[in-house]
């Protein structure tokens, strides 16, 4: 968690976050995501109220048989689904 205490410091660090995302072509997809991403934003207000929203953004899983992905495209996908298991089951202890 990286809390920020402005919105100018949540773009940055959004910003950063967005700079490290990988993608790489697919037969369906030329910008298919390689890339998880969880977010959870929390907003506290002067008077003390609370609001929170959770994005979870995982990685494109397309089938190895239909994807004929480009540039070592299969060993590409098998990390993609080893990574996205992981990702799944830490969301699911995160929330």
């Amino acid at each position: 968690m990286i809390p920020c205490e402005s919105a100018a410091q949540s773009f940055e660090v959004i910003s950063k976050a967005a700079a490290s995302r990988v993608t790489s072509s697919t037969a369906f997809n030329s910008t298919s995501s390689r890339s998880h991403l969880l977010l959870r934003i929390e907003v506290t207000q002067a008077d003390g109220l609370k609001g929170e929203v959770n994005f979870c953004d995982l990685a494109g899983s397309e089938r190895l048989e239909t994807s004929t992905g480009v540039g070592g495209g299969q060993q590409v996908s098998e990390r993609t689904e080893g990574s996205l298991r992981k990702t799944r089951k830490r969301a699911k202890q995160l929330y």
